[in-house]
C-alpha cells in the first residue's frame, strides 16, 4: 500500500533535518514541512543508550517546534558506520545471484554475517553482459537498531534505513530529471557533510558508483582551531563568517553560513548566538591582517582553509580512480562534479575543486524541481538560508517518487519480509478470502458437494493419512535442503576448477614443472600482466541440458559445463624490434597450445593470438582453450 505523504529524516553528526513531502503535479516533489536543529552536546556522547536518548530529545523538540506529526519515516546510515563493497561475478539468474551474494557477505564479515545488516544491488553498467558488478552495503545490527531507536523514542517507525549515498543519487535524479537524457558524460555528485562526504557517479538515471569518504567540513573547523588555538565553537563561527577560498576579496560580500537550527533563536539568546566580545575582536583583527602579493599569505584563515581543501581534493581524486577500478570501465571519465550539503556552502570551494581537478564543478541546489509553496514561512526561511544542508532529507523523500529507484535496505531480514507481505501479501489474502466465501456458498447450496466434503474430512482424520502428510512434508524439506547444498557444492567446484586452471597455466608459463628434454624456457623479453580464466559463452541454443537422478530419486536438470579459456596478457620489451616481438609471441602461443601437463596430459587444446604487438603498442593477448577432462 502506497503512502500519500512520506518523510525523510537525516540524523547527522552536526544536526538533524527532516523533510515531509508528497507527489505533486506533473510528478514534482512538493514539500509540506521541513525543520533543522543542532544536535549540540549529544554529538559528543559515546555510542550507546545515552547518545540515543540525547538525539531522541533533540528530534522531539524539533518536531514539537515545527508541529510535525510523523508516524513513519525513511532514514539512512552514513560514514564509517556503513561499509560498501563491490563484487564481480559472471552473469547468472537472479535466484543464483541472491545465493552467491549471501555467500560473499558471509565471507566478508566476521562471524558469518550473523550480526550484520546487509543488502546488494546489481549495477546497470555497460559491461553487464560479460560481467556483473554488484554494490554491497553492510552495517552492524547495533548501528541500524540505534537509528531505529532514535525514531521510535518519538513515536516514529523506521519505514526503511538505507545507505547514505542513495539519497544523494535520488535527490539529484529528481531535480535534474529534464537534463538526464541530454547528459554527454558521467557526472559525480558529492554531498559534503560535517564528518564525511557521500559520492555517487551516475550516467543519465543509472547509478555507476557510490561510496562514503572523508574528510567532511569539520576538517576546516579543526584546522582553524589548531592554527588559531581557539575553541571549536569559535573556529566554526570564524569559518562560517570569514572562511573563503580562491581569489575572493575580503571586501567582497560573503554570505554567512547559517548554523544548524539558526533562525529559531529568541531575543534572549541573541548574545549567545553571536559570540563573545573577545571572539568579535579576534575575528576583526584577523580580517585586518596585511596580505601578501598573492592575496593569501597574510590571511591565516584562508591559508589554513586552502591547505585543508587540498586534502579534500586528493580524497576526491582517489575516489574517482577507485570508481574506475571497481566499475572496470577504463574509459570512465567524469565530465562534471556537483557539490551539495552544508559543507558545500564554503565560498570558493567549487572553484577550488575545479582548478585542482580540471573538471567543471558547480553547486547543486536540492530545491531544483521541488515545490515549496505549501511550506510555512518559517520553514521556507530555513530552506532559503541553507538549501544545501537539506540535500539528504529531501533525497530520502525524493527516493519514494523517482522512476526506477535504487533500493537497498539495511533493515533486519524479518522486518523486510514483514513489510513485503504487508505490501503484496494483503491483496493475496483478500483475494483468497473472497474465493473461500464463494466456495462455501456454492458448497452449502449443493447437498452432493456437502457429502463429498464430509468424506474428505473423514479421510483427513485417518491416522495413516495424517502420517503420510507428515512424511511428505519432511521429504519436501529434505529435498529443499539437498538442492541448496548441491548448489553450494557446484559453486565451490566452479571456484576450485577456475583456480586449478589458472595454476596449470602459470605452471606451464613458468616451465619449471614440465621437466624432460625440450623444456620450454620462458623468454626474458616478455612481461606478463595477467592470467585469467573465463567460461566460453556459447549461444543459449547451443547449451545442452541433461537430467540426472540420485539414489533418492531426486531429478535435477543441469547445463553441461562450457569450455574454459585462459587469457594471457602481457607486453614485449620495447628494446626488441617489431619482427622479433611478433616471433616471440607466436612462438609462445604455439608452445602453450601444445603444452603437456605434470601428469603427461595436455593442458590446452588450441590457442590464438587475440592481440599482437604493434609498432607503438607492445602489449599482446593470447587465448587458450582448456582441454576437457
Amino acid at each position: 500500500m502506497s503512502e500519500r505523504n512520506f518523510t525523510g529524516i537525516d540524523i547527522g553528526s552536526d544536526s538533524i533535518k527532516f523533510a515531509t513531502a508528497r507527489r505533486g503535479r506533473n510528478g514534482k516533489l512538493q514539500l509540506l514541512n521541513v525543520g533543522s536543529a543542532s544536535v549540540g552536546d549529544a554529538s559528543s556522547l559515546p555510542e550507546g543508550d545515552a547518545r540515543i536518548e540525547g538525539l531522541g530529545a533533540v528530534l522531539k523538540t524539533l518536531l514539537t517546534q515545527r508541529r510535525a506529526r510523523i508516524r513513519k519515516a525513511h532514514t539512512c546510515a552514513t560514514g564509517r558506520k556503513v561499509i560498501t563493497r563491490y563484487a564481480h561475478v559472471p552473469p547468472m539468474p537472479a535466484h543464483r545471484l541472491q545465493k552467491v551474494m549471501a555467500f560473499e557477505i558471509d565471507n566478508e564479515t566476521p562471524g558469518g554475517g550473523e550480526d550484520i545488516a546487509s543488502d546488494f544491488k546489481l549495477l546497470d553498467l555497460p559491461n553487464k553482459d560479460s560481467e556483473f558488478t554488484v554494490l554491497i552495503g553492510m552495517a552492524k545490527d547495533e548501528t541500524i537498531d540505534g537509528q531505529r531507536r532514535i525514531l521510535s523514542s518519538v513515536g516514529i517507525k523506521a519505514r526503511d534505513v538505507t545507505i547514505g549515498c542513495l539519497p544523494v543519487f535520488h535527490g539529484f535524479v529528481h531535480s535534474k530529471k529534464a537534463e538526464l537524457d541530454e547528459m554527454q558524460a558521467p557526472c559525480a555528485v558529492v554531498d559534503i557533510g560535517a564528518e564525511k562526504m557521500e559520492m555517487v557517479v551516475l550516467y543519465g538515471s543509472k547509478l555507476y558508483f557510490a561510496r562514503s569518504l572523508t574528510p567532511g567540513s569539520n576538517a576546516f573547523t579543526e584546522a582553524i582551531r589548531q592554527e588559531l588555538r581557539v575553541p571549536f565553537e569559535t573556529a566554526e563561527r570564524i569559518k562560517r563568517e570569514r572562511g573563503r577560498l580562491g581569489e575572493t576579496s575580503p571586501d567582497d560580500s560573503v554570505p554567512v553560513i547559517p548554523l544548524a537550527g539558526e533562525g529559531d533563536t529568541s531575543p534572549d539568546d541573541e548574545d549567545t548566538a553571536l559570540g563573545s566580545e573577545e571572539d568579535e575582536a579576534m575575528i576583526s583583527a584577523i580580517s585586518k591582517e596585511p596580505q601578501a602579493a598573492d592575496g593569501t599569505a597574510g590571511d591565516p584563515i584562508r591559508r589554513v582553509l586552502e591547505r585543508t581543501a587540498a586534502g579534500l581534493v586528493n580524497s576526491l581524486k582517489s575516489c574517482l580512480r577507485y570508481a574506475k577500478a571497481q566499475t572496470r570501465l577504463e574509459n570512465l571519465e567524469v565530465g562534471r562534479i556537483y557539490i551539495t550539503g552544508g559543507g558545500a556552502m564554503l565560498p570558493g570551494l567549487a572553484e577550488y575543486i575545479q582548478s585542482r581537478l580540471g573538471i567543471e564543478t558547480e553547486l547543486f541546489n536540492p530545491l531544483e524541481n521541488v515545490d515549496i509553496s505549501a511550506v510555512d514561512p518559517v520553514g521556507r526561511e530555513m530552506l532559503e538560508a541553507s538549501p544545501y544542508a537539506f540535500s539528504t532529507a529531501i533525497g530520502l523523500a525524493a527516493g519514494q517518487i523517482v522512476d526506477n529507484p535504487v533500493r537497498m535496505s539495511l533493515l533486519p531480514r524479518a522486518e523486510k519480509e514483514r513489510q513485503e507481505f504487508m505490501q503484496h501479501g494483503v491483496y493475496a489474502w483478500a483475494a483468497s478470502g473472497v474465493f473461500i466465501v464463494t466456495l462455501v456458498a456454492m458448497t452449502v447450496g449443493s447437498w452432493h458437494a456437502t457429502a463429498r466434503l464430509e468424506e474428505y474430512v473423514e479421510e483427513q482424520q485417518n491416522p495413516r493419512v495424517s502420517r503420510a502428510v507428515e512424511m511428505n512434508t519432511e521429504l519436501e524439506k529434505l529435498r529443499a535442503a539437498n538442492t541448496d547444498l548441491s548448489e553450494k557444492v557446484d559453486r565451490l567446484g566452479e571456484i576450485a576448477l577456475e583456480s586449478k586452471t589458472v595454476l596449470s597455466a602459470l605452471a606451464a608459463l613458468k616451465g619449471n614443472t614440465l621437466g624432460g628434454e625440450g623444456q620450454y624456457e620462458f623468454p626474458r623479453d616478455v612481461v606478463l600482466s595477467s592470467v585469467r580464466t573465463y567460461a566460453d559463452t556459447a549461444p543459449p541454443a547451443h547449451k545442452k541440458q541433461k537430467t540426472t537422478e540420485n539414489r533418492f530419486g531426486i531429478k535435477r536438470k543441469e547445463v553441461e559445463k562450457q569450455p574454459k579459456v585462459v587469457r594471457v596478457q602481457g607486453s614485449a620489451s620495447e628494446e626488441l624490434d617489431l619482427r622479433k616481438s611478433l616471433d616471440i609471441v607466436y612462438a609462445l602461443k604455439d608452445y602453450l597450445a601444445g603444452v603437456e601437463g605434470p601428469l603427461g596430459r595436455r593442458v590446452f587444446e588450441e590457442g590464438k593470438v587475440v592481440k599482437a604487438p604493434a609498432a607503438h603498442d607492445t602489449s599482446f593477448e593470447i587465448e587458450l582453450k582448456v582441454k576437457e577432462e
